[in-house]
């Protein structure tokens, strides 16, 4: 059964530094002279505490992530006492609030414990380009997995505090995994907080099912990856989930912020099998394009038979395309409904068709998964062994 909206126990609060302005202010009053925050010593820091703390959580000097945490638990969004994961940059005015934050929680009466600190690692202003490739995909990936982890019927999202991109982030991440997102504006008097409640939509998954590897490759990577590695894959929708940039004359992409949160959504739906993919029995020749004439056969059969009978659910493997100059990465993904695969020495490139077992487009979906683990676990030297079984190398 799914949970109230006033039962949602986990906040994910976005944190900015509206606090700042109010702590340096404080502090001139306090001490009788001006220092930023960045000076603080661990005892100033301890008694901006315990004076935040004493203030009413609805006073506009408690900043806007305190105001807005109040007025979700006035308005019942939430419960009395949730559980507050604090998303700060990766800056040392980000850390520094956020620490403060947790602490006034702790003077109030919270243990640290139900108050974590989480760094969104290259989220900071003074690089905008680890900022939009980077920081961004990072929040992403950090709001996920706590929904992942607590449930999505748990968790509502606060996202008053922060860069405003952090805004249109999370209020994407609330439709994709259908968690409420809330923001409070500074001067909103009448209507205290908004609410973007996730809607009756849902996100186009057989974009990623189809493309899975792509995916997972993208999310893997730190950075750019050449766009050469994936010319041939690349459509009009997926583009639109990309980042693309050129450095020294070459093109290169990364997954976007949409792209991530699409992988993120997708990346642990993928179902079990209801049925159990199928045993092939027998298995079938191999099937080659009447232009493979005998040397291509040579070139490519060793893979093809070793896909085949490596794989209980692969009844056969038929090629259609060779190329002899264009090399590629092995992998395997769905086209156009079927398991498609594509396998290169590091000079030509073959692609096949892989006939599986398979009943719908679930259970292709997890042959595709499957046969790209097994490409990833198959060791240089397992490969070498095998062929040496089959008498291909002596």
């Amino acid at each position: 059964m799914a949970t109230k909206q006033g039962e949602r126990w986990i906040l994910l609060c976005t944190v900015g530094t509206s606090l700042k302005r109010t702590l340096e202010q404080w502090y001139a009053q306090m001490r009788g002279e001006k220092r930023s925050i960045a000076e603080f010593t661990e005892e100033d820091w301890s008694a901006a505490a315990n004076y935040i703390g004493k203030l009413d959580p609805s006073s506009r000097d408690c900043g806007a992530e305190i105001n807005s945490i109040h007025d979700l638990i006035e308005a019942k969004d939430v419960i009395p006492a949730p559980d507050i994961h604090l998303f700060h940059s990766d800056t040392d005015d980000g850390r520094n609030i956020a620490r403060l934050l947790q602490r006034t929680y702790v003077h109030r009466g919270m243990r640290e414990d139900r108050v974590q600190l989480q760094v969104i690692e290259d989220l900071r202003d003074s690089d905008p380009r680890a900022f939009r490739t980077k920081g961004l995909r990072n929040l992403v990936r950090q709001l996920c997995y706590c929904i992942r982890t607590f449930g999505p019927d748990a968790c509502a999202i606060n996202a008053t505090g922060g860069y405003k991109a952090q805004i249109a982030i999370a209020v994407m991440i609330g439709q994709a995994l259908r968690v409420p997102v809330y923001y409070k504006h500074e001067f909103f008097t009448e209507h205290p907080i908004i609410s973007f409640p996730p809607l009756p939509i849902t996100l186009d998954e057989s974009v990623w099912r189809s493309n899975m590897t792509l995916f997972e490759e993208l999310h893997e990577a730190d950075d750019f990856v050449p766009a050469s590695r994936y010319d041939e894959e690349l459509d009009e929708v997926l583009e639109s989930l990309m980042e693309r940039e050129w450095q020294e004359g070459e093109e290169f992409l990364m997954l976007s912020s949409a792209g991530q949160i699409l992988h993120e959504k997708c990346k642990d739906g993928l179902p079990e099998e209801v049925e159990p993919l199928g045993e092939a029995k027998p298995k079938r020749p191999l099937i080659f394009s009447k232009d493979h004439g005998s040397e291509k056969q040579h070139l490519i059969r060793p893979f093809l038979e070793e896909v085949r009978d490596s794989n209980p659910f692969v009844i056969t493997c038929r090629s259609w395309y060779f190329n002899p100059d264009l090399p590629q990465r092995n992998h395997f993904r769905m086209t156009r409904g079927q398991v498609t695969g594509v396998y290169s020495d590091g000079s030509f490139t073959s692609k096949f068709e892989v006939r599986t077992t398979a009943a719908d487009e679930n259970q292709k979906s997890l042959a595709v998964k499957r046969l790209n683990q097994w490409l990833e676990e198959s060791t240089n030297q397992s490969r070498l062994d095998y062929l040496c079984v089959r008498g291909q190398i002596r």
